[in-house]
């Protein structure tokens, strides 16, 4: 079996070592570039599955070499390293992101064979996501209607007792013959072509089922959907909802419908009846993606949600960024103040989740605790007492 290989690339010879002596402790084959004009030609003849990219180098700068790794490989992992401002770290990080980039936490220099080890524990860790591919809409339709559909799911705990609390459901849909397609590749095609109604009731009608199915393991075992605000307008929402409820036999507190602040309608009146209606029903709300999108602080104000859910990317940078860290403390501060629970999503580490926990997070989720599971594995999961997660039962693609 080939080794895994790596580039690093950066101009101080002293960090080179660092990153190759770390890297081939774990048995990874390191190619090392010193000089940024020969990166473009190592990368196309070593095609590495992972770069250590130096941010600012003397003669080309990190983002011109993001681009290009974005036009040659997606697929490999990146890894920035840099000694600037956490801001602009933050910024690069971001934008390899938006190129569709495997990006991994940054290491701010200096740095010693310890980050260098934690990132690897990450990459290793952390399944590849399939490059997006485009869904249109009469194939997504096609999708739906030849059952295609999957429902995966990923645990989330209580911080202090360890308890599961929750489990949120990811939809994926199935390619004929192999590999998955993620909500990111079909979730708006579904919103702009009308499809969404059948796919979201498609997932709860699963996801309610499979939790009925987990009564015995866990009775108070609660499932978490995704509606899109564009639902949230539907005359009647809320009765669909508790009919689906009574007819999968289970109680409308332990279904949590979860709404991105990414958008919302412009018939805001009416998202918000439905709201109200839902929780008037016994239904929990949980205002998804907090900090990413428009007007956080309007929604809860406006609308009755019960939980706060923090975008992934805080906790992700957490520990090398201090304005991530920052927000997940006033975001935790204004949850407290106006009695709303905290569920921190992207959790990836140990160390992460202990800090978090010493913060008064109540819960997370995230790779560090489980990757997203199909019900199977999760029961499977739920059983083991050392939380143990049978990597031959994931999704072939299992990002949340």
């Amino acid at each position: 079996m080939s080794r895994t290989r790596i580039v690093a690339v950066d101009d101080d010879r002293r960090i080179l070592r660092v990153l190759k002596r770390a890297c081939e402790t774990v048995g990874y084959e390191v190619h090392s570039v010193l000089d940024a004009e020969f990166f473009k030609s190592s990368f196309r003849v070593f095609e590495p599955s992972l770069v250590f990219l130096d941010l600012s180098m003397n003669n080309i700068d990190g983002v011109e070499l993001l681009r290009f790794i974005a036009k040659e490989r997606r697929e490999t992992a990146i890894i920035v390293t840099s000694g600037v401002d956490e801001r602009l770290l933050g910024a690069a990080h971001s934008l390899g992101m938006s190129l569709g980039l495997r990006m991994l936490e940054p290491i701010r220099k200096p740095m010693i064979v310890a980050d260098v080890r934690r990132r690897l524990r990450m990459f290793r860790d952390q399944p590849a996501v399939v490059p997006p591919t485009t869904v249109s809409s009469s194939g997504l339709k096609q999708a739906l209607t030849d059952g295609l559909l999957e429902v995966y799911y990923q645990p989330m705990v209580n911080l202090t007792t360890g308890e599961v609390v929750c489990i949120e459901a990811l939809a994926r849909l199935r390619k004929p013959g192999s590999g998955v397609h993620l909500p990111e590749q079909f979730i708006p095609i579904a919103e702009q072509s009308g499809l969404i109604e059948a796919l979201t009731f498609g997932v709860l009608d699963r996801a309610l089922a499979d939790v009925a199915a987990l009564q015995f393991l866990s009775p108070k075992l609660q499932v978490a959907v995704n509606v899109s605000p564009v639902m949230l307008c539907g005359v009647d929402l809320p009765e669909r909802i508790e009919s689906l409820l009574s007819a999968h036999r289970v109680s409308p507190g332990r279904l949590v419908i979860e709404v991105t602040e990414t958008s919302t309608p412009d018939d805001r009146q009416r998202m918000a009846d439905n709201l109200s209606r839902l929780r008037l029903k016994g239904i929990r709300l949980a205002l998804d993606d907090f900090g990413t999108g428009y007007c956080s602080l309007g929604q809860l104000y406006e609308f009755p949600y019960e939980t706060l859910k923090l975008d992934k990317k805080f906790a992700m940078r957490a520990e090398s960024n201090s304005t991530a860290a920052a927000m997940i403390r006033s975001s935790l501060e204004l949850a407290r103040s106006v009695g709303l629970t905290v569920v921190v999503e992207g959790i990836q580490s140990e160390e992460t989740m202990r800090w978090l926990e010493r913060l008064g997070c109540d819960i997370g989720q995230g790779f560090h605790i489980s990757a997203p599971l199909t019900l199977y594995a999760l029961t499977d999961w739920l059983q083991d007492p050392e939380r143990t997660i049978n990597t031959a039962m994931l999704s072939p693609a299992s990002a949340a």
